[in-house]
């Protein structure tokens, strides 16, 4: 057990009465160095991978017990993680907390989190991570939690935990994303053995794998890696490769510059539905002065909600060029744009009801667009 001793905390042997500097013995054995007693031999073979396992199962068990005296999830701490004290002060003071113990019962009666999380106000946003995780949905009671539950952990944890959490749902379930976050917070922490990772993943990763993989080799400098994933990526049935890469042809920075082939493979994207791809595509159009195309590709963008085309769109209506002039529906279609807080559209409509471009001078409407713009952060 845990014992403050000289002004230091130590670890006491229940059997030999040893004393020891805690972080001196190391923690996966857990037994006293000189008679080898097992200080978790009360834990009925129960093992705990970490603390917030622990804290989850004694919630389930003892939810009474916990919100009548939060300072025994310390207890059980200080017996299975007697390492862990820094992190056991921490979470005894947060569950020790009045509004904590209310969001918790909360929580226990309605079988909700986000809800309340989201309404309940005056508790900090570690907090509610905190709480997010402890009460999030494992499949079962008991120690074993899914993929889920690990990745979400690794949102919320501590840094020191990060990895440990991601590597512990890639063994529940060998996610490409997966690994793709193992990757990066090793890229994070300078662990240059991430590419080794990158080394066993299937060859048959998809689309979205081998995109995050171009960009990680962007990253690196190392371009012509990652134009090779780019270039298996664009292979697929998928379109978002084929933007990008087309985008890569036409600028000619990290591979040969390819006008017509870049071209093409947006044109293929923009075709599938892609509203980006679209979009640029009737820039494209637009510059070859092919006003039919450009209208066509505008129109495809427009109709799947993306916001700089439907700005585009509205600029055109409101000056009558490419389309036939419709204020009436220009001022709307700004005012979508606005709403969807796309600044180019609630300059635009400030400019207009301040001079009356074309529209009856609406100080008042102006300065309400005004307010909006910089109420946007």
């Amino acid at each position: 057990m845990r014992i403050i001793y000289k002004g230091r905390l130590y670890m006491e042997c229940r059997k030999c009465k040893c004393k020891w500097i805690l972080g001196n013995v190391n923690p996966s054995y857990k037994m006293c160095p000189v008679c080898g007693e097992d200080y978790l031999e009360h834990k009925e073979s129960v093992l705990y991978t970490d603390p917030y396992e622990l804290i989850y199962v004694l919630l389930l068990d003892k939810t009474n017990e916990l919100m009548d005296d939060p300072s025994i999830v310390y207890a059980y701490l200080n017996d299975y993680f007697p390492t862990e004290y820094t992190f056991r002060g921490r979470i005894a003071e947060e569950l020790s907390d009045a509004r904590i113990k209310m969001v918790c019962g909360w929580m226990l009666e309605h079988k909700i989190v986000n809800d309340v999380l989201l309404n309940f106000h005056g508790i900090s946003n570690d907090t509610k991570k905190f709480l997010m995780f402890v009460f999030g949905n494992p499949p079962q009671k008991g120690t074993q939690f899914d993929d889920s539950f690990y990745l979400h952990f690794s949102e919320s944890c501590e840094d020191k935990y990060k990895l440990m959490s991601l590597y512990k749902a890639y063994q529940f379930k060998a996610s490409e994303s997966t690994m793709i976050s193992i990757v990066n917070e090793k890229r994070r922490k300078k662990d240059n053995s991430w590419k080794k990772d990158i080394d066993e993943l299937d060859e048959s990763v998809d689309e979205n794998t081998l995109i995050d993989l171009f960009k990680i080799f962007v990253d690196e400098n190392e371009n012509e890696r990652a134009i090779q994933y780019l270039k298996k990526a664009s292979d697929q049935d998928g379109f978002r490769a084929k933007l990008i890469l087309g985008k890569e042809l036409i600028k000619g920075k990290r591979i040969n510059k390819n006008v017509t082939q870049g071209f093409e493979l947006i044109k293929v994207a923009a075709d599938k539905g892609d509203s980006q791809a679209a979009y640029l595509m009737y820039n494209l159009y637009l510059d070859k002065k092919d006003y039919d195309n450009s209208r066509k590709y505008l129109g495809i963008s427009v109709g799947r909600g993306y916001m700089p085309a439907c700005f585009e769109y509205a600029m055109h209506l409101l000056e009558g060029d490419l389309v036939t002039e419709n204020v009436d529906k220009s001022v709307k279609l700004l005012e979508h744009c606005a709403a969807n807080q796309y600044k180019d559209s609630i300059r635009q409509l400030i400019y207009i009801y301040s001079v009356g471009y074309k529209v009856i001078k609406d100080t008042k409407t102006a300065m309400m667009w005004k307010e909006k713009l910089d109420g946007i952060t």
